[in-house]
């Protein structure tokens, strides 16, 4: 019989802390991090991917990233080629492979050893994919997804052409839904039940997955069920900061604006802290609070910001002089479209993200924001799965948020 060896896999969406939580579960267990990102893999392209960068990685050693320069055609295939290559050199040095990244294709394709290589991965599809995606649009495209796979269609944007063209890929290459393909993490869960690993660091937005209460395992920003703790950054004070540090710079007039999950969380909170900030000072504001997923309809977040903020727009001066984005990525598109209206940031209207995101390492911040503490999440998560004795660990374990400048705002 095959022997077993250890893995550890850590997925979720991109800038939710994936980095520092495998680096110092890395620490903890002896292991070594195999990326299984689509994009870090490349040299030079830093920006936007949340790539780790050298000075982060605490000694602990890194592979697939930096390995391709970004003319090199990189794909399923080779990543899991290349990641099998180093897997057994971590295994032969005695330390534990963690597999970390977003792409989540990537990561099943490796543990389930789906064979590609017979189908081969047809470069001219992709291609002719890209290019009806240029001359005919992204909704056209959208919509051939939607005939072969509705599940993913209604899961993927249409703006998000590169998972789009990646469903159908995989639909051409397996004659399978990619839809039924993600189901897997469900079936993690399964393979705990069953006692084939130790516990779960849960970071995801799967409105379906179930996680049995007697699993050793522990959550971040979400409940998954009872007995299961929750490690959370203080979201609602975070709010109330965030507001309180927009009036403290002189705004009269607040909005909050908000795209993401229906998935009840911790996140939540940040607009319930904001209002409690807006309310106390009676201060007035604005909410424009949308979902991300909208039984299947196709529609365009920032068209719908655009339009929020022209409506408020007389006379070229916005009602409201100070914005508060529920993340770092939205608030740095909400400060493009200002810029594009004629509104200087921050000296016409300013802007605060939350999260806590930098360009390069330690570098400058995208925008003024409400920063989580991310390493002491990531330890905390460490700490209570391997904790034995759990019987004491409240349901939430919330950690304090502090506030940076980061150039959208005037102190």
């Amino acid at each position: 019989m095959t022997e077993k060896r250890p893995m550890v896999i850590l997925t979720g969406p991109t800038a939710v802390g994936k980095t520092a939580l495998s680096i110092e579960l890395a620490k903890k267990i002896n292991g070594s991090i195999i990326s299984a990102d689509s994009m870090q893999v490349y040299r030079h392209m830093d920006i936007g991917s949340a790539k780790v960068m050298p000075e982060e990685m605490d000694g602990v050693r890194h592979y697939l990233i930096d390995e391709f320069e970004p003319d090199e055609e990189f794909h399923v295939v080779k990543f899991v080629e290349r990641a099998k290559e180093h897997l057994e050199e971590i295994y032969a040095e005695g330390k534990i492979p963690i597999i970390a990244g977003g792409t989540g294709f990537y990561i099943q394709a490796l543990l389930y050893d789906i064979d590609f290589t017979e189908q081969e991965c047809d470069e001219a599809y992709r291609a002719e994919l890209e290019l009806l995606a240029t001359e005919k649009g992204a909704h056209y495209l959208h919509n051939m997804l939607r005939e072969v796979d509705p599940a993913s269609a209604d899961a993927i944007h249409a703006n998000n052409i590169k998972r789009v063209i990646r469903a159908l890929e995989f639909y051409h290459l397996s004659g399978k839904q990619i839809s039924e393909h993600n189901e897997k993490e469900q079936e993690m869960i399964c393979m705990a039940e069953q006692n084939k690993v130790d516990g779960i660091i849960a970071l995801t937005y799967d409105p379906k997955l179930e996680v049995p209460s007697e699993i050793n395992s522990v959550s971040i920003d979400r409940y998954l069920g009872a007995n299961i703790p929750c490690v959370a950054s203080d979201n609602y004070a975070g709010g109330r900061l965030a507001a309180e540090k927009l009036m403290e710079n002189g705004c009269r007039k607040l909005a909050f604006l908000r795209v993401g999950s229906s998935i009840v969380g911790e996140t939540n909170k940040r607009k319930d802290g904001f209002v409690a900030a807006c309310e106390a000072a009676g201060v007035p504001y604005e909410i424009k609070n949308l979902e991300d997923a909208r039984d299947g309809i196709v529609f365009d977040p920032m068209a719908e910001f655009a339009v929020f903020l022209d409506d408020h727009l007389q006379d070229g001066v916005l009602e409201f002089d100070g914005i508060f984005c529920v993340t770092d990525r939205l608030a740095y598109q909400i400060v493009q479209l200002l810029r594009l209206m004629g509104l200087r940031v921050p000296e016409d209207v300013q802007v605060i993200g939350f999260d806590g995101l930098r360009t390069f390492g330690d570098m400058d911040y995208y925008c003024s924001t409400i920063v989580q503490p991310v390493d002491a999440i990531a330890e905390t998560c460490v700490e209570v799965v391997l904790n034995e004795n759990r019987a004491n660990t409240p349901s939430l374990l919330c950690l304090p948020v502090s506030y940076a400048y980061g150039g959208t705002t005037k102190a």
